[in-house]
This record gives structure tokens, sequence and C-alpha cells, in this order.
């Protein structure tokens, strides 16, 4: 297939340029793995990039608060997450004597933080487990590692959270584009501004590294590998050229409004209001008056409901994750079915609230165009 004929190329160019000629043998896997990739490359807009020093890249990173903190360990290289409710943290750290890192979590009562406990779930993943970020949900978890499973140095995986057994299931390989022939690591989603983040070296001089920012997808979408065009899956799962990714227009433009707020307003002083809610490139709403569609605002009223209604259930959820952590086999027996209904709640209530909040843009925009 051509598609996959042109990866391989590029690919092979790339590696020979890194490795000797003795590793074939190893090569010839990571282009088979590429073949595989090529196959399901995900359908994600990436709206911007930053080149920035490796030392401190971290900096480049605008996450919100409330999504989370990213930061260093105090231990060379090795990085550690801690939740938007300050409560549990994944770090990175290397084993006694040894190269080699691994994932801990440790959690916090009353301000003391517990001794860090090695993640469950990932033994199989090699030896070099680093750049964590727990999603919003408390369940799922990127993180980035190298070994057989990579197709580069490192690879960014996702795995999620089994309450049954108290341990993560088997990690998956992110895939193109996150993912390439060189070292992808730091995959975060802030929920709160609705932007994701990931850092690459792929095309960077020595010392620098490439900031990614995207638009997060709801659930995954991916290209339909037999319809598209060869070149253009080429160059969207390699990443020449973010402007491949810009197929839906409209959540370019929002994204990247969205990012410009982040990245140049935080320091502004914002208009006074009960909220904050981006229609489009020209208009931020921060009152129920700012509406000009009369169905907009009465879908938004709905939105604001259905977003509490989130809140009480997520704060609900926790309460009950909090009692099976500390309960006994039998209490977590009978937790569990409760629990992972509740997962399953929040899950399509936030689904329902995006679907919900687009709906409120093209109902306002269309009045702005007509009015």
């Amino acid at each position: 297939d051509e598609a996959i004929e042109n990866l391989d190329e590029h690919i092979y160019w790339l590696e020979r340029k890194k490795r000797d000629v003795s590793e074939v043998e190893g090569l010839m896997e990571h282009y088979r793995m590429g073949s595989r990739m090529i196959r399901g490359v995900e359908n994600v807009a990436v709206i911007d990039s930053f080149v920035v020093d490796k030392a401190n890249f971290l900096e480049a990173y605008k996450i919100h608060e409330e999504s989370g903190k990213i930061g260093l360990t105090g231990e060379s290289d090795c990085t550690e997450f801690t939740n938007g409710m300050k409560d549990k943290k994944i770090l990175s750290h290397r084993l006694p004597g040894t190269n080699q890192k691994v994932l801990y979590t440790s959690a916090t009562l009353g301000g003391d933080w517990s001794v860090p406990e090695k993640v469950k779930g990932l033994e199989d993943l090699g030896t070099d487990l680093n750049y964590p970020f727990m999603n919003s949900d408390g369940i799922t978890l990127y993180f980035a590692a190298k070994g057989e499973a990579s197709l580069g140095g490192y690879d960014i995986f996702i795995t999620r959270y089994d309450a049954e057994d108290g341990s993560y299931l088997k990690p998956d390989n992110m895939g193109f584009p996150f993912n390439s022939p060189f070292n992808d690591y730091m995959y975060a989603i802030d929920d709160f501004n609705d932007l994701g983040w990931f850092a690459s070296d792929r095309y960077q001089p020595e010392g620098k590294v490439c900031v990614y920012v995207f638009a997060p997808n709801n659930s995954k979408r991916v290209y339909d590998y037999d319809t598209t065009d060869p070149a253009l899956l080429t160059n969207v799962a390699m990443l020449n050229g973010i402007r491949h990714t810009w197929n839906d227009t409209d959540k370019v433009r929002i994204a990247k409004q969205q990012l410009a707020q982040v990245m140049y307003g935080g320091n502004e002083t914002q208009k006074k209001g009960d909220f904050r809610f981006v229609v489009d490139d020209n208009a931020i709403y921060h009152t129920l008056g700012d509406f000009r569609s009369a169905d907009a605002r009465k879908k938004y009223q709905l939105l604001q409901q259905k977003e509490k209604d989130l809140d009480t259930m997520i704060d609900a959820l926790d309460r009950v994750r909090a009692k099976y952590a500390s309960g006994n086999q039998s209490t977590k027996g009978q937790l569990t079915p409760g629990i992972l209904d509740q997962e399953k709640r929040v899950k399509e209530l936030r689904e329902e609230i995006a679907r919900l909040t687009l709906d409120i843009r093209n109902t306002e925009i269309r009045k702005l165009k007509n009015p």
C-alpha cells in the first residue's frame, strides 16, 4: 500500500541517520510496527507548536490548576503529576542503584503524603517509565515508556485503572501522530480549557524539543485508511506540517482562540460576569444577556444545570472510591458494581455536555450571521 510504503521510506531514512547498519533486524520490527500504526492514525487537530529548550520544556505547558500540575521530582529527568484536588500524585522514580525508572503513586490525607507505592500493571512495558499524567476522570493514565512496544525512544501510552484488582489494564500505544521514531512524551489533557499538549524531539536539534498543542477528541476518531490520500496520511502521521491536520475549520478556530486566551489573557482583567463561554474568535460571553439567540440562551441554562449535575456526580464518585480504597475485600465487592455504573454515567454526561456545548455555539453563530 502506498501510504505504508511512504511511511516506511520516511522512517527508514530518519532511522538511518540515527543507528548503525548492524541494527537492521531491530529496525525492521519498527517498520512493521509503523505499518500497523498507519492504519489507525488519529484524526486530531494539532493547532500550534512551540520549539523550546529541553531542559525547561515543562514551562511551555499552560494547564489550568483544576486539571492538575506537572513538574520535576528533583530527581534528574523524573517528572510527577499532582491531580487538581491535590490529594494524589503519580511520579517517576529511579530504582535504587540503577538507571531504570518506574512509576509510583502517593496519596495525602491531612497534608502528609503517603509512602509512594509502585503502580501495578505496568511491569511488562519496560524499565524506563516517565512523564505521567492522570485525566480528570481519575481513571485514565497517560505516560511515556521505552521498550519493545515503542516505535522510537519514548512513546506515549494510555491505560485505565481497574478498580476490581487495584491495578492498571494493559497499556496501549497512542500511535500516530502522537508517537514517532523519535522521543515523544508528556501527554496532558487540560479539560478546563479543552486543550491537549505533548512534547517531541522529532526534527529538532540537540537540546531542543517541540511542544504540540491539540484540540482533544471526545472519543478517538481515525482516518479511513482505504479512502484517505496516502501522502496526506503520511504527513499527518509524522506531523510534517500541522496544517495537514486542520480538516475541521470550526474546531481549529475555537481551539486557537482558547489557546490565545490561555497564553496571553491570563494577566488581563476579564469582563466581569457569571461565566465564560467561547462562541467563536470574536465572541466570548459572560452573562446570559450576551446571547442574541433566545434558543441558545435557553440551552445554555440547561448546560449550566448539567455541569452542576456532573460536579455532583463526580463528588459522589470520589467519595465511593475513597470508601473502596479503604475497605476490605467484601466491601470492595459490594461497591464495585456501583462504581462502574457511576463511571459510565459520568462518561455519558460528559459526552452529552460536549454535544450541547457545540449545539449552543452553532445556534448562536447562526443568529449572529442572520440577526
